[in-house]
């Protein structure tokens, strides 16, 4: 019994790992002058992976400091500068400035990850920056979300999945990677709600928003069939977004099912602004059109910057402040 216990205060953690890890703490430690790139990525990755972020940012973010180190032929932190961040940048020469911003915005979160970790202690990356005239894009209509709902059979499986996945993207404004994700368990079909968790939020914080009746009424049809599809396929998930053979909407990473659909519709019926991104905006613009303050609107499209909402919205900061001085 005295060898049990000694042996449980041998392996019992006497930490409170509910606090978050200081800099002052990590500063009592030395960090060595000649830390490799691919070493610091390695424990960047493994900490956004524990984080919870997305499969596809830490991909992102590994692709392009791999890449960076293969135009530059750097292996050591103290070696990234301003120039040769530059010189990866030019070495895109058949890409779009839109595209080339992402991917120093990707290296720049890299280094801004060796910032806090102590690697790097100067953020002279800051400063770099790619202008890039911003293409105005717009939302789906409740006209054109209209005309595709009726142009849907929804006795057709795939249909009616699609057509559910359409409603609750438009009325809810919700991500298509929060659509894959969504399961029973985030459907409140008594109350008309979605109780959606941190797991399948981009900003990792858990949401709830009504749903309207006539789309809880496709959710409730939708899952009847999800059940009888996976008894047939012994698929074992309780997704509300199923494939015919019982699996996930998003197959791979870059492959989303209905993502692939929303294309096909709107090319097919030759609708405009028909996809994930178009019905997200198309919710947003409707609740201002109905009356709904920026800050409503930014907390229903779960963004932590008003200043991101205000793109979604075309609006100018005269506009912004104008909105906002009517709820100060």
């Amino acid at each position: 019994m005295g060898e049990n216990n000694n042996k449980r205060k041998l392996l019992s953690v006497d930490v409170d790992l509910t606090k978050p890890i200081t800099k002052q703490l990590m500063q009592q430690h030395h960090v060595p002058s000649d830390v490799l790139i691919l070493d610091a990525l390695a424990v960047i990755l493994r900490q956004m992976s524990l984080g919870g972020r997305r499969p596809r940012t830490i991909h992102a973010m590994e692709a392009d400091v791999k890449a960076y180190m293969r135009v530059t032929g750097q292996e050591f932190l103290a070696d990234i500068s301003t120039e040769s961040i530059y010189m990866w940048l030019d070495s895109y020469q058949n890409i779009k400035d839109i595209t080339r911003r992402s991917r120093l915005k990707t290296l720049k979160a890299f280094l801004g990850k060796c910032n806090e970790n102590g690697w790097l202690p100067v953020k002279f990356w800051t400063s770099i920056n790619i202008k890039v005239d911003e293409v105005e894009k717009h939302g789906a209509t409740k006209n054109d979300v209209e005309i595709l709902l009726s142009l849907l059979d929804v006795t057709d499986f795939v249909e009616l999945r699609d057509a559910t996945a359409i409603m609750l993207m438009f009325q809810t404004g919700i991500r298509i990677a929060t659509i894959a994700g969504l399961e029973n368990k985030h459907l409140d079909l008594e109350g008309g709600y979605l109780n959606l968790t941190a797991d399948i939020m981009k900003n990792h914080k858990p949401f709830k928003t009504p749903i309207p009746p006539k789309t809880v009424q496709y959710l409730a049809a939708l899952i009847q069939v999800n059940d009888r599809i996976r008894e047939h396929t012994g698929a074992d998930n309780s997704y509300v977004f199923i494939s015919r053979r019982g699996g996930s909407v998003q197959s791979s990473e870059n492959h989303n099912a209905i993502q692939v659909r929303l294309t096909k519709y709107a090319k097919q019926y030759k609708l405009k602004n028909i996809n994930a991104h178009g019905l997200r905006r198309g919710f947003a613009i409707n609740l201002m059109k109905s009356g709904a303050p920026v800050s409503l609107i930014s907390k229903a499209l779960s963004h932590g910057d008003l200043a991101v909402t205000t793109k979604y919205l075309h609006l100018s900061k005269d506009e912004v402040a104008e909105n906002l001085k009517n709820y100060l």
